[in-house]
């Protein structure tokens, strides 16, 4: 049997995109600066810190597209492969789909893994797939020092002669990190109780860092049966939850209902949002409620 001359192999389909891409319209670069990419745009904020505007940086993924599925576009490939750096996460669906692909477009390109010296912790399942740890690690103010530390030794040692700049920029940087950690902290001193609920297990790091009990409804990645709905509300009774967090990506039928059952507030929240220090405080606000 001939094969399909309609079905191409991906890499072929990949190539076509790129070449496409590569003669259409590009508005939202500048072609006096050097590309920095990036998975996801907390990492894009950290590496903008970092490099202020002597580079551009661009985030592959938008904030409010699902991390596990996103499939790039034709301008996401000729991003990848005009790039002297990609700075990886290092645990989401989307990498582990396409960083090999990247690779092959952008032979010249320095990956660096963000999460390199980071203790993972976690796991959670998700469309019924266990990931062996949360990839959320700049939740966490410590992981957050960590991947700053990563960005500035790749790109300190890729650009030595802009080294000192870098390092200023770094510093400063760390000095936002470390004051948001303080301002999280006493804003959560005000909690009640350690415990809190959340659709979808994102904030692993977060309650690590600050000694608090994060409880998913998500049960192995997929819609909570009613068993497990009932011991939720009764464990949100017993601890006096009155906050319900969910992401627009994973929100799920079940936290309006629990949160109507209990008297709880379902509140949205965004992990992908840009600027880490505002979004920090913001979501250690919304678990005081």
């Amino acid at each position: 049997m001939k094969d399909n001359p309609t079905k191409k192999p991906l890499t072929y389909i990949l190539t076509a995109c790129l070449l496409i891409s590569l003669c259409g319209c590009n508005s939202h670069r500048d072609s006096n600066k050097r590309i920095i990419a990036t998975s996801i745009v907390p990492i894009q904020y950290f590496i903008e810190s970092i490099v202020g505007d002597t580079w551009q940086v661009i985030a592959i993924i938008p904030s409010n597209a699902n991390h596990t599925s996103y499939e790039p576009t034709t301008q996401n490939l000729r991003d990848v492969s005009d790039a002297c750096i990609y700075f990886e996460t290092g645990n989401i669906g989307f990498e582990d789909s396409w960083t090999q692909r990247f690779k092959s477009l952008a032979k010249d390109c320095k990956f660096t893994d963000v999460s390199e010296n980071i203790e993972k912790i976690g796991g959670h399942y998700h469309n019924g797939e266990y990931h062996g740890a949360d990839p959320h690690y700049w939740l966490s103010p410590s992981e957050a020092l960590v991947i700053a530390e990563n960005i500035y030794n790749t790109i300190a040692g890729y650009d030595t002669a802009n080294k000192d700049t870098y390092y200023e920029n770094y510093m400063s940087l760390r000095e936002r990190i470390i004051d948001t950690d303080r301002k999280v902290a006493g804003i959560l001193a005000d909690k009640n109780n350690d415990s809190f609920l959340v659709y979808h297990p994102a904030l692993t790091y977060f309650a690590h860092h600050y000694g608090l009990n994060q409880v998913a409804i998500e049960d192995n990645g997929k819609e909570p049966s009613a068993s497990h709905i009932a011991e939720i509300v009764t464990f949100a009774k017993d601890n006096n939850i009155k906050v319900i967090l969910y992401q627009s990506q994973y929100a799920g039928t079940s936290v309006k209902n629990i949160a109507d059952e209990i008297g709880a507030a379902a509140v949205c929240y965004d992990p992908m949002a840009h600027d880490w220090c505002e979004n920090m405080v913001k979501i250690a606000k919304i678990l005081t409620r």
